[in-house]
């Protein structure tokens, strides 16, 4: 089993300047702050006395054995955990992040480094996923965050072993000014320093000294629920190709010095990631212009950014910028069919009174589509086509005077769209498309008629195709 307790030499005690009036450690395992006296948003757990070992490395249990304490994690399947010696002060921080569920496993480390080059207090241990900073480069404390500090004595300067660890006990996140801390096993029998005010200035937190010990913090641990939380929003999320798009973002809890938002897209084939536009962040919401995109279907995320460290990440999401898409690619997609005899891409032209016409599908009879009867002409899979403006007509050829030709629009999602055009003319419609499989029907009112058909889609895929 890993040891990871404050053990200091016999006699020796944790000193900080009381921040309330001094109360005595009284009966080992005794409650000296209660968990919903805290000031972190939910409370914290109960701090517990040492007894008269209150200040040592010694467990008031039994000082000759190291009493482990336990608890049960909240997360699902993973049952007790041990916190540490009881009652030692990185026990209280193992039991606060155990119960709050942050860490899964015991956090190793002392309160302090055992020596001057170990670096094995639980600011060096902490686990990879909490993100911490140095002491000099702290850009914020907030509720819950874990602090580890050095301890000398102030007559001798003398570097004292294992140090200490508190926890700040402020319900809102803090970037300069006083510092509330609470923590276990400090002071002594008469005098359980349970809590302390420390001070951030300009990126270094200081304890205040006593009359026989100077503090020295290596850094701050900072909790999961504390830490900087950013999320953005396309507006909107479809876009015609070349088109800017706002972005817009908002950053909680509070702005930090330093922090700079990154926007990254996917590019290339292999879909990496990169960044490709950086902002300090100096208000807590804005907005951004994003360059206009070529046809296609973009992911896109943000970072928000502490010189390297990433403190959050947005999940993706995906700009969709539209260009027009010819029938000529719509038939061309896979899983795109046709019932024409003469196929699609059937390319041609005709003459339409004194219109020439291109087409991309040519219907040369209505046998079996006589009017009202329709005809499943053409079929294409579910889309990437926000719309459709199909143009058809009827030649001279084969057709009578007053005849007409129809096209239906049948989409699985949404009403039947028919449109209709006489002998000797053309016309357009536009069908709104709700990315369902779709289908082009024909008829005619003689089995005679002949219709040639073309048509543009807008779609964020080149042929359409979701």
């Amino acid at each position: 089993m890993s040891v990871t307790l404050v053990f200091m030499p016999l006699g020796f005690a944790h000193h900080l300047a009381p921040a309330t009036m001094p109360q005595g450690a009284g009966a080992c395992g005794s409650p000296l702050l209660q968990a919903t006296d805290w000031q972190i948003p939910g409370g914290g757990v109960e701090i517990v006395s040492n007894g008269t070992q209150q200040g040592t490395a010694f467990d008031c249990p039994d000082p000759s054995e190291e009493p482990e304490n336990y608890v049960v994690s909240p997360l699902p399947g993973v049952g007790n955990v041990e916190t540490g010696e009881e009652w030692q002060c990185t026990e209280l921080v193992n039991r606060l992040y155990i119960e709050k569920g942050w860490i899964q496993g015991h956090w190793r480390g002392n309160g302090g480094d055992s020596n001057k080059s170990a670096n094995d207090s639980m600011w060096d241990l902490a686990p990879a996923a909490l993100f911490k900073q140095p002491n000099g480069s702290i850009s914020y404390v907030g509720p819950g965050d874990v602090v580890s500090e050095n301890e000398f004595d102030i007559g001798t300067g003398s570097f004292v072993p294992d140090g200490h660890v508190l926890i700040v006990n402020s319900s809102k996140v803090i970037t300069d000014g006083p510092v509330p801390l609470v923590s276990q096993n400090a002071g002594g029998p008469g005098n359980a320093d349970v809590a302390v005010t420390g001070e951030l200035t300009n990126g270094t937190l200081t304890l205040p000294n006593t009359s026989t010990r100077s503090h020295q913090v290596i850094g701050v641990v900072h909790a999961p629920p504390t830490g900087p939380d950013v999320s953005w929003a396309f507006s909107p999320s479809l876009v015609s190709t070349g088109r800017a798009v706002t972005l817009k973002y908002e950053v909680a809890p509070v702005v930090i010095p330093g922090e700079k938002l990154a926007v990254q897209r996917q590019f290339g084939t292999a879909q990496a990631w990169e960044t490709f536009a950086t902002e300090v962040v100096t208000t807590a919401s804005g907005t951004w212009r994003t360059p206009g995109e070529s046809i296609g279907s973009y992911g896109y995320r943000v970072r928000l950014l502490l010189g390297e460290q990433v403190l959050d990440q947005t999940p993706v999401q995906y700009l969709k910028s539209d260009g027009p898409v010819s029938l000529k690619d719509l038939c061309s997609a896979p899983n795109a069919s046709n019932n024409s005899m003469n196929g699609c891409p059937a390319l041609g032209t005709a003459s339409i009174g004194s219109i020439s016409f291109n087409y991309a599908s040519h219907v040369s009879n209505n046998n079996q589509s006589v009017y009202p009867a329709f005809w499943d002409l053409l079929n294409f899979p579910a889309t990437s086509c926000s719309s459709v403006v199909l143009r058809f007509g009827m030649p001279s050829d084969g057709s009578l005077a007053f005849d007409m030709s129809y096209l239906k629009v049948v989409q699985h999602g949404a009403k039947a769209q028919t449109a209709s055009v006489r002998y000797g003319s053309e016309t357009t419609f536009t069908v709104a498309l709700d990315g369902s499989p779709w289908e082009v029907e024909n008829s005619a009112t003689s089995q005679d008629d002949q219709i040639v058909i073309n048509a543009t889609a807008s779609c964020y895929t080149a042929d359409g195709a979701r």
